[in-house]
């Protein structure tokens, strides 16, 4: 303030005025004695400056930003329907009936996180990567921006000291004309914890401070683009060895739970038969799995060891992880 006065561009009054009014449009600035204005941490999202500040190829070529929706997938299967193109990014500060895999529900307090959809449509056969490429490029960028160790809980959270603070849904989604693409739901804990929801946590209570969220949703959303453009160059083992490395199952018993009708596919499974192998008998919703995590595949799921020399794959949408005890 002191500096706009003295070079005469404005009385006190005036930038007094104009700090007021922004703070009743929503910025969460303040003043700090008699001549500085400060700003808050939960500075509301604003697609002028995302749009100044993003450098990407393809993601973010549009921006719709919302102060509330029902859920960024929702207005981005609309805008898809009407022919949204690839690179559309729908950003809200609340979401209303926001949700996560297997229809979980994502809880978020407004203004406080970032909640975001982007619009793609890879070549055929690369829309299955896409949640391992998105957790990729969250966990890494987590990793670099803030200097956190970082994981990757399969197939679509990514973890901070054992704790969720990102989480991504990939769900298909048609055109008028026919065309598949994909909306890539993204929903990170930046500032606030859901509440009443086990094992969440905030990048804030490890970072020790409020973060800003207009940086990160720009560094994300760079990071989401470069990592897109390696899929799209059929890096795909790339991007799954990337994968592996940050995740925290492989090589660990874990428990699986069948959550929709579907079969898990054998892998291998010795018999004594003539041909070597038996086949699996489909499972039905709710029965459980135990094994080792041997492998992980970014387009057909997770192989467990159930027993010696038997493995069995597991698409990642006809099963869930247990929480361990």
């Amino acid at each position: 303030m002191t500096s706009l006065t003295r070079a005469g561009a404005c009385s006190a009054g005036d930038v007094r005025d104009v700090v007021e009014a922004l703070v009743r449009r929503g910025f969460p600035l303040r003043f700090s004695g008699s001549a500085e204005v400060a700003l808050g941490p939960d500075t509301p999202l604003h697609e002028e400056e995302l749009r100044r500040t993003l450098r990407t190829r393809v993601i973010g070529r549009r921006i719709a930003l919302y102060e509330s929706v029902t859920s960024t997938q929702e207005v981005a299967r609309e805008a898809v329907a009407r022919g949204a193109e690839a690179g559309l990014v729908v950003v809200t500060e609340e979401q209303l009936t926001g949700r996560g895999r297997l229809g979980r529900r994502w809880l978020s307090p407004a203004g406080k996180n970032l909640l975001f959809s982007t619009v793609l449509f890879p070549p055929s056969g690369l829309g299955a990567a896409l949640v391992a490429t998105s957790a990729v490029a969250l966990a890494e960028a987590l990793a670099e921006v803030y200097g956190l160790d970082t994981g990757i809980r399969w197939p679509n959270d990514v973890l901070v000291s054992d704790r969720k603070v990102a989480g991504i849904l990939v769900e298909a989604m048609t055109r008028e004309t026919g065309e598949e693409g994909f909306a890539v739901g993204v929903g990170v804990n930046v500032n606030a914890s859901p509440e009443g929801v086990a094992g969440a946590g905030a990048l804030a209570e490890v970072a020790g401070r409020q973060l800003d969220r207009t940086l990160l949703l720009v560094l994300l959303l760079q990071a989401l683009d470069h990592w897109y453009d390696v899929l799209l160059k059929g890096h795909v083992e790339e991007v799954e060895a990337r994968w592996r490395a940050r995740s925290t199952i492989l090589g660990e018993q874990v428990t699986l739970e069948r959550a929709s009708t579907g079969s898990a596919r054998p892998v291998f499974d010795p018999d004594p038969s003539a041909d070597g192998r038996r086949e699996v008998a489909e499972g039905r919703e709710g029965e459980r799995y135990r094994g080792r995590v041997v492998d992980l595949s970014v387009t057909e799921g997770i192989i467990l060891e159930l027993a010696p020399g038997v493995t069995r794959l597991f698409p990642p949408e006809h099963v869930t992880l247990v929480p361990e005890p």
